[in-house]
């Protein structure tokens, strides 16, 4: 039951009952066992279709992060290619220079 201060009521009775019989006499062991409540979150519901604005701002930044990996993720590659290109055109620079001297 959740009242209008947003307090919850879990009413359970758990109990744990031990019967011991020892010749003529019996004793009984009752005990109540711990509740088994766990808060997750206090807060009010909004109404249906509504997000929090910490949720919308915690996507905002995931999105900014995201373009700004991206963005870097394609300087690198171009900054890669170039450097391949570079590599390439040495190689055949140099391999023409070998291939001149040995003929």
């Amino acid at each position: 039951m959740i009242d209008g201060l947003s307090h919850v009521t879990q009413v359970k009775v758990v109990r744990q009952v031990v019967k011991l019989t020892q010749g003529n006499q019996t004793t009984i062991i009752e005990r109540q066992g711990p509740p088994k409540l766990s808060v997750v979150k206090v807060g009010v519901q909004g109404p249906v279709g509504t997000v929090a604005e910490e949720v919308l701002n915690r996507a905002e930044a995931a999105e900014k992060a995201a373009n700004e990996a991206k963005s870097l993720a394609t300087e690198n590659s171009d900054s890669l290619n170039l450097m391949l290109d570079e590599m390439t055109e040495a190689f055949a620079f140099q391999t023409g220079i070998i291939n001149g001297i040995t003929q």
